[in-house]
């Protein structure tokens, strides 16, 4: 790759200012070689640095490649995990929902047996009053 410098420009400029037409081209001529090896060499360093960095994402690309598979797959097993818990969770209320039922019937007995033997403790209660207030003593 080579820089552009225009030769003609700096040598006239060097000759206005007083410089001889030989030395004006001399100096031209020597500081176009300056400039192009210059930027040449950037140019040169600039290349091989965006060679550099073109291996590098070539390596790079593959590893996103792989990491994008596994992403997927695990994206795939926490489908599957999520639908497992969800089952479970549905299975569990059920047998919540199951048990609770069967509890409710079975507070409910509790309860209607607790008031048959308070019924039948006060009724038993009211009889021995009775008796106490019918005979003075047992």
């Amino acid at each position: 790759m080579s820089a552009v410098f225009d030769t003609l420009t700096y040598a006239r400029q060097l000759q206005q200012a007083g410089v001889s037409p030989e030395q004006a081209e001399v100096h031209a001529y020597a500081l176009q070689g300056v400039v192009q090896g210059y930027i040449g060499a950037r140019f040169v360093h600039v290349d091989q640095r965006f060679d550099q960095i073109e291996q590098h994402f070539k390596e790079i690309d593959p590893r996103f490649a792989q990491l994008e598979q596994r992403l997927d797959q695990l994206d795939r097993k926490v489908d599957r995990l999520e639908g497992k818990m969800e089952a479970g969770v549905v299975r569990l209320d059920g047998r919540i929902e199951a048990l609770a039922e069967r509890h409710r019937g079975q507070f409910l007995l509790l309860r209607w047996m607790l008031a048959a033997v308070l019924a039948a403790l006060v009724a038993g209660g009211w009889v021995l009053y009775r008796l106490a207030l019918a005979g003075g003593a047992l």
